[in-house]
């Protein structure tokens, strides 16, 4: 529990360099639909779209497909077995896609980023990323389509 809040942290502290004018980060939002909770650990409202944020503290090697339901951690000799976070932050992305239903034209960025201590090797076409590239991931979308009245509503 500590862990993953230190790494949240982490990647709220990496988002607070983005440009505040064209950027709004808003940590730990709660969206309901179909009677469940999502918990998205960051959004980022911008003219770009919106970024579906997930952090994972996880340590180790993690291996995964974006299509599978399970990845796997190795650490050592160890194996455990994780939720596929690009299904869980998917689902995250989904329920704010249902909640925000009267804007149908919105670009949605799921990214899922990995803190300290883990080696991906991951095989995704959404983007699975160490914390050091996330600036980086968000920046390179370009195509504007969030009119400054429909970022300032949501």
């Amino acid at each position: 529990m500590i862990k993953g809040y230190l790494g949240e942290l982490t990647i709220r502290f990496i988002l607070s360099f983005l440009n505040k004018k064209e950027y709004k980060v808003i940590n730990n939002v709660r969206v309901f639909h179909n009677g469940i909770m999502a918990q998205i650990d960051h959004l980022i409202v911008s003219r770009f779209g919106l970024f579906v944020i997930d952090t994972k503290t996880y340590k180790g090697w993690i291996f995964g497909n974006e299509n599978a339901y399970q990845w796997k951690q190795v650490i050592f000799n160890n194996t455990f077995r994780l939720y596929n976070p690009i299904r869980q932050n998917l689902g995250y992305t989904k329920a704010l896609q249902a909640n925000l239903n009267e804007y149908p034209d919105l670009d949605y960025f799921p990214i899922v980023v990995f803190t300290h201590g883990s080696k991906l090797k991951v095989n995704s076409s959404f983007p699975v990323i160490k914390y050091y590239n996330l600036l980086k991931i968000i920046k390179s979308v370009k195509d504007e389509n969030v009119s400054q009245e429909i970022r300032v509503n949501i």
